[in-house]
């Protein structure tokens, strides 16, 4: 099942087909493998396991583009609501998924007027949020449709990573730029971001009445190709909680679990 958004006309949708489908083969290449296991791994050991209650649990995959998550949470015996701005990416995920998930299409910002009434054990949004026009507002509408004790996994592409990403990609010139920059752009999507800062993030979360219990770095290396993608996955997994890196990686993923009492 697949819902329409009311989007205002006037809005122009950012990833086309051509952009959807690079991402996908992004996703299937080492640096997107190597990205997918490291936020899984995290989110994994966090979950609640399916059957501990009568009902499948629910899951809401914020930004999920062509549903590579998603597909690893139904896996698991989660009942998945994927929502993501692009028609495009969400042709993907239908490709991918078929009919075992539900696709909404709209913004993050409008997760509870989309979803209205629904409430997730588990709300996922991985390099999404730094996409949208109002981060903060998109921030507490996720918070808003997560259960009592509900788990949040955001990912961001991390500010103080920047300068690193760059100056390993030979690019010194932006990397000074980005020293003082508060937004990137990403080729692969040919669309522009902002860069967050965690400290404003997880001050967010805290107004959002959600306590932060884990954050690791994610890819904190360049990439060194097929024929070590074991070896550095180990290494990255090993890097990834040892602050001094954690804070220099490219992305950062907070863990996060609504206080007791704090749903609505």
């Amino acid at each position: 099942m697949e819902r329409e958004s009311a989007t205002p006309a006037h809005q122009v949708e950012a990833i086309g087909p051509a952009e959807a489908q690079a991402y996908v083969e992004y996703l299937a290449s080492p640096p997107g493998r190597l990205r997918c296991e490291l936020l899984w791994g995290n989110l994994a050991a966090a979950l609640p396991r399916a059957g501990q209650s009568r009902r499948a649990p629910r899951a809401l995959d914020a930004g999920g583009g062509s549903g590579e998550l998603a597909q690893r949470l139904v896996r698991l015996g989660f009942d998945v609501v994927l929502l993501d701005s692009s028609r495009a990416m969400l042709a993907q995920a239908r490709r991918r998924l078929g009919t075992s998930v539900e696709l909404v299409h709209g913004d993050l910002a409008r997760t509870a007027e989309l979803l209205p009434k629904r409430r997730f054990e588990v709300v996922v949004c991985h390099l999404a949020i730094e996409y949208v026009a109002d981060p903060e507002a998109a921030l507490l509408a996720l918070a808003s449709v997560l259960g009592p004790s509900g788990l949040l996994s955001l990912a961001f592409r991390n500010a103080c990573g920047e300068p690193f990403k760059l100056a390993a990609e030979g690019d010194l010139a932006g990397a000074r730029a980005s020293l003082d920059a508060d937004g990137f752009a990403t080729d692969l999507l040919r669309r522009r971001g902002r860069l967050l800062r965690i400290g404003s993030v997880r001050r967010r979360l805290r107004q959002a009445r959600l306590r932060v219990f884990d954050s690791a770095g994610i890819r904190v290396f360049p990439a060194l190709g097929p024929t070590r993608w074991e070896d550095q996955l180990a290494l990255e997994r090993d890097a990834a909680r040892r602050p001094p890196l954690r804070r220099v990686a490219r992305y950062v993923q907070l863990l996060a679990r609504r206080e007791i009492g704090a749903g609505r």
